[in-house]
């Protein structure tokens, strides 16, 4: 950082940043890159310099007071599955910065789709006043019009990372497999009833999320009927590097199936959860469900594969557009606010 950039004051990033999920670690280093200075809210795994500690309110309120803006996003922030607390807290913050006189942009947010009539009322009055308010599927829109609030459309902000070179896989050899186990268990696993395993496919498996999905990938590893090879990551560059070496990547988690797509691989999809059913259905991504009791997934694994890798069309353009925008919105709102 130079000296004329210490001289900025931060932008401070509300996301669920500093958990170890890569999906959520790829947001911040977009938003860092483009934002720089930052402060950002972060668990007890900070990634960085400028890491406050996310419920700790005088921390909050500091960095509040220090900061040009508060971005609330990107991802789904707006649910209550992992708990109401949760969702308390990020409609919470809106309200801090606007004390602290501290405009608020919220960038590539989503709600949960099963959310309640009346959570999505306290998201639309914690929302109300923006300065500008972009989310990312157009469920998130429609909750919120239906609230009066007014939301642009955007695709996930993990569009923008840069795609590696590599070619279309011409057969299928090696699955990845990007599952999701909660730590509560249930939703998160699904029986391999499956008729035939040809030994002939190798298989791999990818935590994006290693501390939730520890367990899981255990107990996934036990139970299937061939070996897995465990695959990590450390930089949330080694995602799309390992995808890259794969045939075909079979995902339960949304930043999976993104991922798969920016690295040019076909993909299955198992929706555990609505949003990454929209997802599949609007890359034409093969699903399966996750609580079928047989499968043929022989069958399955070789048909979604024929299809080939989805086409990422003008999402990456997109997304590097919006953190463009969001940079200047952040900027002008900050000159009028000096003006003043």
């Amino acid at each position: 950082m130079d000296g004329k950039s210490l001289e900025i004051p931060p932008v401070t990033l509300a996301g669920f940043f500093g958990y170890g999920n890569a999906g959520d670690e790829m947001i911040l280093s977009l938003l860092r890159r483009r934002l720089d200075p930052i402060l950002f809210l972060s668990g007890p795994r900070p990634v960085g310099p400028g890491s406050v500690r996310r419920f700790h309110l005088p921390s909050v309120w500091r960095a509040l007071g220090r900061s040009r803006a508060l971005v609330v996003g990107g991802g789904e922030l707006f649910q209550t599955r992992t708990s109401v607390r949760s969702l308390a807290y990020y409609v919470t913050l809106p309200w801090l910065a606007r004390r602290r006189g501290r405009p608020v942009m919220v960038f590539g947010a989503a709600l949960d789709p099963s959310l309640g009539k009346l959570g999505q009322r306290f998201v639309a009055m914690a929302l109300r006043g923006a300065q500008c308010l972009w989310v990312r599927d157009e469920t998130s829109a429609r909750f919120l019009a239906a609230n009066g609030v007014t939301a642009w459309l955007m695709p996930d902000v993990v569009w923008a990372w840069p795609r590696p070179t590599g070619t279309v896989p011409k057969d299928l050899r090696r699955i990845l497999w990007v599952l999701r186990f909660p730590r509560t268990g249930g939703d998160g696993f699904f029986p391999l009833g499956g008729t035939s395993w040809p030994g002939v496919w190798d298989h791999g498996i990818l935590a994006l999320d290693p501390t939730e999905d520890a367990e899981g990938v255990g107990r996934f590893r036990s139970m299937t009927p061939f070996f897995t090879r465990l695959e990590r990551w450390s930089q949330p560059d080694d995602l799309l590097s390992v995808m890259g070496r794969y045939d075909l990547v079979v995902t339960m988690r949304y930043h999976g199936l993104v991922c798969a797509a920016l690295a040019g691989r076909p993909a299955l999809a198992i929706p555990s959860h609505g949003k990454v059913q929209d997802l599949a259905d609007e890359l034409g991504v093969s699903t399966v469900c996750p609580w079928v009791g047989v499968v043929n997934w022989a069958s399955v694994l070789y048909n979604a594969f024929l299809k080939g890798p989805p086409e990422v069309g003008e999402r990456p353009n997109q997304a590097r557009l919006a953190l463009d925008d969001l940079a200047h919105q952040i900027e002008n709102a900050c000159t009028v606010r000096s003006a003043k």
